[in-house]
């Protein structure tokens, strides 16, 4: 619903927007397939494999809503746009590829419906589950330093320049990187109290 605002004569047109799912897009023998993660749990758009495999979708819809209790409208990102679905969770789909009785569609769409009732669970869940291992992977934090390093330390007896750059933690452990670099092992700090000039 558009509610226009006048605010300091502008006018503003709230747009509600849906909440869309994170979707994961599945290619099958040309069709594109979606597995969407809703509220945890894998749901799958009925349609687009319906339509792959050669059937009427009106008819397969109405079989959905009276056979099945989690068929869910879900709004998912399509090439073609932000289009609300009718999903089945992933563990139903092979009960409702099973009930389709091969021998009772035009024998046009009969291999592919069989292929479909063969392949489809399979290939849809391995997606799934390798989404969700790659999702669950632990991610190395990279590390966040406070300080960024550049010293020049110059040697009057050699009349030399060393310039270090670098990242680091705490104040001490540039002391202790620079001393390392010359060959010194700093076994205790003592910090001073600051004074100003």
């Amino acid at each position: 619903m558009n509610c226009p605002v006048l605010i300091r004569n502008i006018d503003v047109i709230i747009v509600a927007v849906k909440k869309v799912s994170p979707t994961i897009s599945v290619p099958l023998c040309g069709a594109d397939l979606y597995i969407v993660d809703y509220h945890g749990q894998p749901y799958v758009p009925i349609k687009p494999i319906a339509e792959g495999m050669g059937l009427n979708w009106a008819s397969q819809f109405t079989k959905l809503k009276t056979r099945f209790q989690q068929v869910e409208k879900i709004s998912i990102p399509t090439k073609h746009g932000l289009r609300t679905m009718s999903c089945l969770a992933l563990d139903e789909l092979a009960d409702w590829l099973d009930m389709i009785n091969p021998r009772k569609v035009k024998a046009a769409i009969r291999n592919n419906v069989v292929w479909y009732q063969e392949e489809c669970h399979g290939v849809l869940s391995t997606y799934w589950i390798a989404n969700e291992e790659k999702r669950k992977a632990p991610v190395r934090p990279q590390p966040c330093y406070r300080f960024l390093v550049k010293m020049e330390v110059h040697d009057r007896y050699l009349n030399k320049t060393d310039i270090f750059t670098g990242r680091t933690e705490t104040p001490e452990n540039i002391i202790t990187g620079v001393a390392r670099q010359y060959g010194y092992y700093i076994e205790n700090m003592i910090s001073l109290p600051m004074h100003r000039v």
